[in-house]
Order: structure tokens, then sequence, then C-alpha cells
């Protein structure tokens, strides 16, 4: 189990090193526009031409080692390791395309090759422990921070889902619906204001961007109210099953010994995740009673 847990430790480690420095030492793309033969004589076609540009070799050079250096030092590992797989499979397809004298053994695709496995790889295996991300994280400040911002996140959603379930119970014709609707908007009205006395209890001031959100919401829950009742209740269960989600992640960054907030944003989500069984109870009844009608 040791060597498990160590090889679990080590890998993600030693593959953003790995690639870091494939990507430094021999960029991929400004190796192969730059000096193959072929590569060349493609892009001397017309609209391409600009690509072997000498210009744009060298940024598009600045920019693998860019990439190098951020995965070695772990910023933005697993979305940089999904574009390097797009990477790779368009390079792949370009350097088959320029002609059968490609170098594929210890050239281009050779070395997309090798970023194709890492990459891969890296996707499965994220960053691991030994990240600038993973450092603050355990950072009792910068948790801290993160949980204000987050605090004031959860506020304007809420107020963009309570602007969205009033404009669609006032779109619904069944009464089962609309009543169900109605409980979540004055529901989800009540859980803004309890976010909102948590942010005064954190030291911080409820940002003034109520109107700007709620005009958005409004927008959003007429459109969606002309797709159709049954696009609105999805619509709606999707943005509470999101705030569920959402307020259990941030219950992870409470403090241990804050159990006034902690108990506040689990009763919020409890009664998000009964608003959401509502939903779908209301959702499925009219689908039913058209079933016996026919």
């Amino acid at each position: 189990m040791r060597v498990f847990d160590r090889a679990r430790w080590a890998a993600p480690l030693v593959l953003r090193i790995s690639l870091g420095i494939l990507w430094i030492v021999s960029g991929p793309l400004s190796s192969w526009l730059g000096h193959s033969a072929t590569a060349l004589d493609h892009t001397s076609r017309p609209g391409l031409a600009r690509l072997a540009s000498s210009d744009s070799v060298f940024w598009l050079r600045t920019t693998e080692v860019a990439v190098g250096v951020s995965l070695i030092s772990g910023v933005g590992v697993r979305g940089l390791a999904v574009l390097q797989v797009a990477f790779v499979a368009v390079l792949s397809v370009a350097a088959v395309r320029t002609g059968p004298s490609t170098d594929i053994g210890f050239g281009p695709l050779g070395r997309a090759s090798a970023l194709l496995a890492g990459a891969l790889a890296l996707v499965w295996t994220g960053g691991g422990p030994h990240t600038p991300a993973a450092w603050l994280t355990r950072s009792r400040t910068f948790r801290r921070h993160r949980f204000r911002w987050a605090l004031q996140a959860s506020r304007l959603m809420l107020a963009g889902v309570e602007e969205v379930c009033q404009v669609h119970a006032q779109a619904a014709t069944d009464p089962r619906v609309r009543s169900a609707l109605d409980g979540l908007r004055l529901d989800v009205g009540e859980h803004a204001q309890d976010i909102a006395c948590l942010i005064l209890r954190h030291d911080g001031r409820p940002l003034p961007l109520l109107g700007p959100v709620r005009g958005l919401a409004w927008v959003l829950g007429c459109l969606t109210a002309m797709a159709g009742m049954g696009t609105a209740l999805e619509i709606d269960r999707c943005l509470i099953t999101r705030g569920v989600a959402r307020h259990a992640w941030m219950e992870g960054l409470v403090a241990l010994d804050d159990g006034i907030t902690a108990r506040a944003l689990a009763a919020v989500r409890g009664r998000e995740a009964r608003h959401v069984q509502l939903l779908r109870d209301a959702g499925e009844e009219p689908r039913t009673t058209r079933t016996r009608r026919r």
C-alpha cells in the first residue's frame, strides 16, 4: 500500500516536470513549423504563409515556454493537459498532411506522441498535492478570503434564482407547478438574506449588484418560459441542484470553530435539496395526467 501511495504522490509531479521540460526544450509546433522543409512547403500556400514567418515562430516558441513553465509550477495543470490533447491531435493531422517525408521517428510526431501520452495521464491524475493551488488551500487566510467571495457569489446566484422562479410562477398554468415555484421563490429569498447575514458576520459587505443580476435573471426566465414549462422547470431544477453542490463545497471552507456558519449553510442546503424533489414531482405530475387522458 505504501508503494501505491507514493506512486500516487509522485506521479503527477513527475508528469508535470517531464512535460514541462519537453515543452521548453523542444517545442513541438515551433520545431515542426520552423525547421521542417515539408511544413514550410505546406505553409507556403496562400493563406498559410504567415504561419511560417519568423515572428509567428517566435511567438509560438514563447507560448510553448510559457506552457512548460506553467506545467512545472503547477498552475492550471488539468486545463493545460486538456488543451495539450486537442493541440497534439491538430498537430498530428497537420504533420501527416504535409507529406510522407515527415519525420515520424524522433521528429515532431514522436514528440507529439509523448505529449499525448503524458497529457492524457495528467488529465487523469491532476496536478497533485505539490501545486500552488494545493498550498494556498492549506492557508487559513486564503480559505477565509475564498469563503467570503463564495458567500458573495452565492447571494447573487440566489437572487437570480428568485427572479427566475418568479417569472416561471407567473407563466405557469398548472396550480401544482405554480405552488411549488412560489414556495421555492420565498425560500430562496430567505436564503439570500441568510447569506447576506453570514457575509456581515465574516466582516464583509454585500456587493451592490442585485439590480443587474435580477435584470439578467428576468431575461433568462422569460426566454426559458417561452420555451415551455418543462424547460423552465428543468432550468429551475438545475439551478437549485447547482446551489446544493455549491453550499456543500462552501461547508468545507468553514473554520472548524465556526459552528453557526456551518449549521446555517447545512440548513440552506437541506431546504434546497427538498425543493429539488418538489420540482421533480411537479414536473412529472402534468405528464402523468396527460398519459391518463390518452
